[in-house]
């Protein structure tokens, strides 16, 4: 049975230039990989050009092998001793960085701005630069519902609550799971924010949904008061699904 390797010698064989052909497969491949990663462009860049400098290398130090003139040797030999001294450099450059934090990084030398975010140059520098979380929370409390039975809800309890955390500062932020209630009276029906009942955490509650509607459009959260004032303490219940009955009917919605 015929091997593609087979097909490819005898290919170039037959036509010497389908190698070039390769070379640029082999190019093509190492952008799609470099894309598959999402390593950035500056990656990307040096990442060809190295791959470049390699090969015209191969093909000196190949030349300077069979050659029997001196006039491909001297590079060729040139090229031993650089790449020599680039790996023992290379070597000692790593052991010095990874005991005594030196030299500076890479990022640090061509600048962050050519990075793109999720790079592997731009890891270091955007670790550093990330927004800082919205600390007008930081007195309040928050506690994220979940209904018992209801498909989805615990799941997407915990979506709000890793999302939050990581843009908001609360005192506390909890999930906390509802048992099932009676069908006369449920804990909360849909999406909703409850806040107290004398007006004071209107305002705190309509930016925690507006920071909702923005992280989960597909849900719309209604702002909702609670039956008692309870001071700096906010709650999100999710519970798809679940009927509008008892007192749930009754009460009033703020926003």
């Amino acid at each position: 049975m015929t091997s593609p390797a087979a097909v490819l010698a005898r290919a170039t064989k037959a036509v010497p230039a389908t190698k070039y052909a390769v070379s640029v497969a082999g190019l093509a491949a190492a952008v799609a990989i470099t894309a598959s990663f999402k390593l950035g462009i500056a990656v990307a860049i040096l990442g060809v050009i190295v791959m470049l400098a390699l090969m015209v290398g191969l093909l000196l130090l190949s030349a300077g092998i069979s050659a029997k003139t001196g006039i491909v040797e001297g590079p060729a030999v040139f090229l031993i001793w650089g790449f020599a001294i680039l790996i023992l450099s290379t070597a000692f450059l790593t052991m010095t960085v990874s005991f005594f934090a030196w030299p500076r990084a890479w990022a640090a030398i061509i600048g962050p701005s050519f990075a793109s975010p999720g790079s592997l140059v731009a890891t270091s520098a955007t670790a550093r630069t990330l927004p800082a979380k919205d600390s007008s929370y930081s007195s309040y409390k928050l506690d994220v519902f979940w209904c018992e039975g209801a498909v989805g809800a615990e799941d997407f309890a915990r979506s709000i609550e890793a999302r939050l955390s990581g843009e908001l500062a609360f005192a506390a932020l909890r999930v906390r799971r509802l048992s099932a209630a009676s069908t006369t009276q449920p804990w909360a029906a849909g999406y909703e924010i409850r806040v107290g009942p004398d007006g004071s955490e209107d305002a705190v509650g309509r930016r925690l949904q507006g920071r909702l509607a923005q992280d989960f459009a597909e849900h719309e959260f209604s702002g909702w008061a609670a039956l008692k004032n309870t001071p700096n303490y906010l709650s999100v219940f999710v519970c798809p699904g679940t009927p509008i009955l008892g007192y749930l009917s009754t009460r009033t919605r703020r926003f």
